[in-house]
């Protein structure tokens, strides 16, 4: 038996328009807004400072912010990068230099884009980013603690395993 879609089911199956801007750093207003979803220590703004004035600068890497807002500009989500040379590679990887356990991007509450949305949200986040060599994602779960974020639903990353010894 087909079901005729109600109203809020259908609103909530609208394409949604993402944009994704790369940001100037730390200081950009959007940074403070989406530090404010922090849901650990590792996504709040003292320590993405610390961050990249210590790790990024002896590492030589550059941070970059990608901050994504909706078709109305309401910002969505917050997705910290580095880009460094791997031998004589350009390399975009999320934050982590080997501190943060996980990579997950700062989500606003509420914003669980579906698979679909989940690509174009990413196409528009690669669309931001700087030409490189290699783009990686290291260690992203799906839901951190029980809570969606903005990749939980993105079907191109493989499903993290646990290893034991």
């Amino acid at each position: 038996m087909a079901m005729a879609l109600t109203a809020p089911a259908r609103k909530a199956t609208a394409k949604v328009r993402l944009t994704a801007t790369r940001l100037s750093g730390l200081d950009d207003p959007f940074v403070a807004l989406a530090a404010r979803w922090a849901t650990s220590p590792f996504h709040s703004l003292p320590f993405l400072r610390a961050l990249s004035e210590t790790l990024c600068a002896a590492e030589g890497a550059e941070l970059l912010l990608v901050a994504v807002a909706d078709g109305e500009g309401s910002p969505r989500a917050l997705f910290p990068f580095t880009l460094m040379r791997e031998g004589g590679l350009r390399v975009v990887e999320g934050l982590g230099l080997g501190v943060a356990d996980y990579y997950i991007p700062l989500t606003a509450p509420g914003f669980v884009p579906t698979e679909r949305e989940t690509k174009r949200l990413w196409r528009a986040v690669r669309s931001a980013l700087p030409r490189a060599d290699v783009l990686r994602l290291r260690y992203v779960p799906r839901l951190p603690l029980g809570q969606a974020h903005a990749l939980s639903n993105a079907a191109f990353l493989t499903p993290m395993g646990h290893a034991s010894t």
